[in-house]
């Protein structure tokens, strides 16, 4: 009963601490119990406190020397802790006990290739034969400074799979730092799809609305820096924001919507960002709350097909960029050139700003003890 009820608190409401302590009253009963210290273990790598997490990994591999997912979530914490060593010990441990397991291919070879090792990294990768494979394969291929074997498997992906975000995102860089036409099909310059609208004159009494619609927003479960984000220094809102009945928010999601129809519209292009764009999209929105000095590190949204934010609340007393947000040609996980192209927009309130989701951005801290405060979102293909 403790552990099921430990699962729904994490599942449900997020609510870590009292998920811990269930999990750790149904091991009191039976510290034999594989699932709740499984369970413990995760809840713990969720909240970025690796030494208790591999604690409860390793007790559970104990009880259980072959439970594959306790091994692979341990090798994960492991490249977490930048320990490439240990977390290819357990990879390669899954691949005695189970070598068709999920995506441990693909972990080996994510793992060799943040180890600094691309070339040994290409062949577990090559082994997986998926989306997710080709983009670290073609990632390898840069860091090897091989362009003729990345142009070779881009041009095949193009053709299979040419509406990947991910890739797209990662052909801007690369086509940016080695001065080569990109010839990805889904969103070559994303930066002409920018697009930044002021709502002041569009919501009757915005002031009054922007008040209520935080009174509203304070009510939600938040999360700070929560581990499957960018923030950092600031609460992010858990769940579907538009899945709310406030009236603030659902005015707020109409709004939104009517944009995107219109933003459509604005644009005839032959990149497939436009030409396929979806018949369908569903949206998703969170509430996104920064503190002094906080930020979001660069960033895209892959799911996402259009992104946007609507800037509720900016600190006043703010130096040149700060609480800025930033696009950038560069890329979340390869190094940082300064010759790429950077566009800095210095926020007002009620700013709507629309953008491919394809295109990196972050957030540039600041040192108000003010609040930055935002609603992200993405329209996602349904």
């Amino acid at each position: 009963a403790y552990n099921n009820l430990g699962k729904l608190l994490v599942e449900e409401l997020a609510e870590y601490e009292k998920a811990i302590d269930c999990y750790k009253k149904a091991i009191d009963i039976s510290p034999e119990n594989v699932d709740a210290s499984y369970n413990t273990a995760v809840v713990f790598q969720i909240k970025k406190d690796y030494k208790n997490s591999i604690y409860y990994y390793e007790k559970v591999i104990k009880i259980k020397p072959n439970y594959c997912e306790a091994i692979n979530n341990l090798g994960i914490v492991y490249i977490e802790l930048k320990d490439y060593k240990k977390a290819i010990n357990n990879f390669n441990k899954i691949l005695n006990l189970e070598p068709n397991f999920s995506q441990i291919n693909y972990n080996i070879g994510l793992t060799y290739k943040l180890a600094g090792q691309p070339k040994k990294a290409i062949e577990y990768l090559k082994k997986e034969k998926n989306n997710i494979s080709n983009l670290e394969i073609l990632k390898c291929y840069y860091l090897l400074n091989d362009m003729d074997e990345y142009e070779k498997l881009l041009k095949q992906i193009s053709v299979d799979n040419p509406c990947d975000r991910e890739i797209a995102n990662l052909t801007v860089y690369v086509s940016g730092k080695m001065k080569r036409k990109n010839i990805y099909p889904f969103c070559i310059d994303p930066f002409k799809f920018l697009k930044i609208q002021n709502l002041k004159e569009e919501i009757k009494l915005i002031d009054k609305f922007a008040s209520d619609l935080l009174i509203r927003l304070n009510t939600k479960k938040t999360l700070w820096e929560p581990s499957a984000n960018t923030t950092i220094g600031g609460y992010h809102t858990y769940g579907n924001l538009f899945f709310s009945n406030f009236k603030e928010i659902l005015f707020l999601k109409k709004i939104i919507i009517n944009y995107m129809l219109k933003y459509k519209k604005l644009y005839n292009s032959e990149e497939l960002f436009i030409k396929k764009w979806p018949e369908k999209m569903n949206i998703i929105g969170w509430h996104v709350k920064l503190l002094k000095q906080g930020y979001q590190k660069t960033h895209i949204h892959p799911d996402g097909w259009l992104s946007g934010v609507f800037y509720l609340k900016i600190p006043k007393k703010i130096n040149k960029d700060e609480a800025s947000i930033m696009f950038t040609e560069n890329h979340p996980n390869l190094p940082y050139e300064n010759n790429l192209k950077n566009i800095i927009h210095v926020p007002k309130e009620y700013d709507l700003v629309l953008f491919p989701s394809s295109l990196s951005h972050k957030t540039i801290p600041f040192k108000s003890d003010e609040e930055r405060q935002i609603i992200a979102f993405d329209f996602m293909p349904a």
